[in-house]
């Protein structure tokens, strides 16, 4: 196989290395391991991850057996997906079978605008899924393109913060409130949300 590409290295930043692959993530696992040593890599990112389970997104198998090979490297991992609805509860979530979602400890859903009275794009990061952590505030980005780079600027976001949707909204609530750690009960006086519902 030949070696990853280096496609930057700037200053003050982590090198960025591009791989160019041609058949499915699990079947090509040694190979990307390999070049993940050369490059001495902490984070890969695959884009895309229908292209890389290279099956039936619907079936639960390539799901598993993406997650499989992905999880025996041992690195970070960034991936970027398509998204459906689910018809049931409106929220949008991965293409394919429900185990991307499950597999998956954070996700964010990211849709871009482009104001074309600026000249810029927004970019809003939402944070639809944490395992392990609470979610976190969306995040506003603004795109803006010149003759010799792209370059993103934080900013306020435009709209109030939008609840997940298929997640009461007592959980953001909830979620405001634990700003220390507190008891079921100290949360039903603080914010009025019944015990049961706690």
């Amino acid at each position: 196989h030949r070696g990853a590409k280096q496609v930057s290295n700037l200053q003050d930043t982590a090198p960025l290395y591009y791989q160019r692959c041609h058949v499915p993530f699990a079947q090509d696992i040694r190979n990307i391991a390999n070049w993940i040593n050369e490059a001495k890599a902490d984070i890969i990112v695959v884009d895309s991850l229908g292209v890389a389970c290279g099956g039936d997104m619907n079936e639960s198998e390539s799901a598993i057996k993406f997650f499989g090979a992905l999880g025996s490297l041992g690195v970070t991992s960034l991936l970027i997906s398509h998204v459906s609805k689910d018809q049931l509860t409106k929220r949008k979530t991965p293409f394919g079978s429900a185990y991307f979602w499950n597999e998956s400890s954070s996700i964010w859903e990211i849709k871009g605008q482009a104001d074309w009275s600026t000249g810029f794009n927004r970019i809003t990061l939402t944070h639809r899924k944490a395992n392990d952590f609470r979610l976190h505030a969306p995040i506003e980005l603004k795109q803006t393109f010149d003759d010799n780079a792209t370059t993103f600027e934080l900013c306020e976001p435009q709209t109030e913060k939008e609840p997940v949707t298929g997640i009461d909204t007592n959980m953001y609530r909830i979620w405001d409130t634990l700003d220390v750690p507190m008891g079921l009960k100290d949360i039903e006086k603080k914010t009025g949300i019944k015990y049961a519902v706690v």
